[in-house]
């Protein structure tokens, strides 16, 4: 990958483990222009936080498809298959990761 030591320092600033989906700031992530710093952030991100960076960085137009795959993979896409596309779980957790394996598949849909 390569990113500079400031973009790497930019990420890991506004986007560390400590803030929660809440704290996000959106103005931030849309200064992240590449394909790498998007791929950067998505290793970077603790899943515990919160999934709205994830849902972010798979609508980017700088998502790499091979961000979002590995997104997709690391979402355990295999736990949902019981479940059509109109259902909203009630679990919010769950609903969130299903949302988000949802938004992968509608924006690369050959897969």
């Amino acid at each position: 990958m390569n990113l500079s030591i400031q973009q790497k320092e930019f990420i890991d600033s506004h986007f560390h483990e400590n803030l929660s989906d809440d704290e996000l700031d959106i103005s931030f992530f849309k200064q992240l222009k590449t394909s790498e710093e998007l791929h950067y952030l998505s290793e970077q991100h603790n899943w515990d936080n919160g999934l709205k960076v994830l849902q972010w960085i798979v609508e980017s137009r700088h998502c790499s498809e091979a961000t979002a795959l590995e997104i997709f993979w690391l979402a355990q896409p295999q736990d949902f298959q019981k479940y059509t596309f109109d259902k909203i779980l009630k679990n919010d957790t769950q609903n969130e990761v299903f949302q988000l394996i949802k938004t992968i598949l509608e924006h690369y849909p050959h897969q």
